[in-house]
């Protein structure tokens, strides 16, 4: 068994409730306790890395574990991603030519077909990011078939997990999905284009190849309820991609401690809080 995490932007100057999805992981009584953190966004190597080792830092002193180099892996490990872009020319993956919405920044690019904005992203056909207006181009994309009625997973935690899992299920449309997108950081080539992978099919690539170094195929999911359509679209892409995954979806409730703290301020009595939120069965709780 693998215990991993959605991927986490690995952060210490935030409220010391940013641990709750890394709590539920290293606290784990079976299998093998991994970190993902997703790196994509940072400007540089060295950054990115650095931000990494601060975390990691924290996290070992809190928990009296050293994961620098064994219980952690980012989106943007070198050996992965060179098993990922193998990988890729035998998938099911295709590229075809698509008429997409596009921004002149190019942060929003999604197909014409589709009619529900991200606010945060796009307002009165907008990018509130570079203040441009949308416009349609042509443009060739990676696609993968999703039926949706054939994901299901081996085990939800909570109750709400699997109540949400449905509800996500329900709003889902089986035609193919749009994977790549031309700003995305990872580029890879097929049938002649290259193109830039979203990172969810990067993070459910990650499962595969844990699975295989660790040669397992259990595998559960840690994420935090605020994201949870992001860990079921990843989990279902996983699933999708290798349907022998036997994926358990582990949501965390958003645990409130009674004082504001810091991550590099937290102590092994806050994590002992956290660790009793983490019992609740509600979305959110505060502890005392």
């Amino acid at each position: 068994m693998i215990n991993i995490s959605l991927p986490l932007r690995p952060r210490t100057n935030v409220r010391a409730e940013y641990l709750v999805t890394a709590t539920s992981v290293l606290t784990a009584t079976d299998g093998i306790p991994i970190l993902s953190f997703t790196t994509m966004n940072f400007e540089t190597f060295s950054a990115s890395t650095k931000a990494v080792n601060e975390y990691s830092e924290v996290i070992s002193k809190i928990f009296n574990l050293d994961i620098q180099n064994t219980l952690s892996i980012t989106d943007e490990d070198e050996y992965m991603i060179k098993c990922f872009k193998s990988w890729i020319l035998t998938s099911s993956l295709y590229s075809k030519s698509c008429e997409c919405l596009v921004c002149m920044c190019k942060k929003y690019e999604e197909l014409v077909a589709i009619r529900s904005y991200n606010q945060r992203r796009v307002q009165n056909n907008i990018c509130t990011y570079c203040e441009s207006e949308l416009k349609q181009e042509q443009i060739s994309a990676l696609f993968l078939e999703i039926d949706w009625g054939n994901v299901s997973f081996e085990n939800f935690n909570f109750e709400w997990v699997k109540n949400d899992w449905i509800s996500f299920q329900k709003r889902q449309v089986s035609n193919p999905y749009k994977m790549s997108k031309q700003i995305e950081p990872i580029q890879i080539r097929l049938d002649g284009s290259s193109f830039g992978v979203k990172h969810q099919l990067i993070w459910a690539y990650e499962l595969l190849h844990l699975s295989k170094l660790h040669k397992t195929k259990d595998i559960t999911l840690h994420f935090v309820e605020k994201v949870k359509d992001l860990a079921f679209f990843t989990a279902s892409i996983a699933k999708i991609i290798d349907p022998s995954l036997n994926i358990y979806l582990k949501g965390c409730p958003i645990v409130w401690l009674a004082e504001e703290k810091k991550v590099t301020d937290v102590t092994s009595k806050d994590i002992q809080k956290i660790k009793k939120g983490l019992l609740s069965k509600r979305k959110e709780v505060n502890v005392f």
